[in-house]
């Protein structure tokens, strides 16, 4: 079985390749906002993010700060304690799916994505 993900969001920051066992990866999170209303009629928003990776390729110089993504992958969870020594969780995908999908504002017009 496998559990797969599939969301558009926002890139964090600019992408980083890293190297685990001899294979370059890329690297970069992604916040997906949800807006709703509260049962007050008060408008709400949440953000989520989701720690991404994949096999490098030459589309991952354009994973800047501020990019749009479409992103669909294998998920999972990893929990950990933060500098607090609380437990967190985070949200992990193996993306093997990406589509640019928009620039971050105040980007340069000339560039090819």
């Amino acid at each position: 079985s496998m559990l797969q993900l599939e969301f558009i969001g926002y890139l964090a920051a600019d992408a980083v390749q890293r190297t685990h066992d001899g294979k370059q990866f890329t690297c970069f999170n992604v916040g997906v906002t949800q807006r709703f209303k509260d049962r007050a009629g008060n408008k709400q928003e949440r953000t989520k993010w989701i720690n991404c990776s994949r096999a490098c390729t030459p589309v991952d110089k354009y994973l800047k700060k501020g990019v749009q993504v479409y992103v669909r992958g294998d998920a999972s969870a990893r929990a950990y304690l933060n500098n607090q020594h609380e437990p967190q969780a985070e949200l992990v995908c193996r993306a093997w799916d990406l589509q640019l999908l928009g620039k971050p504002a105040g980007s340069n017009e000339d560039e090819p994505f």
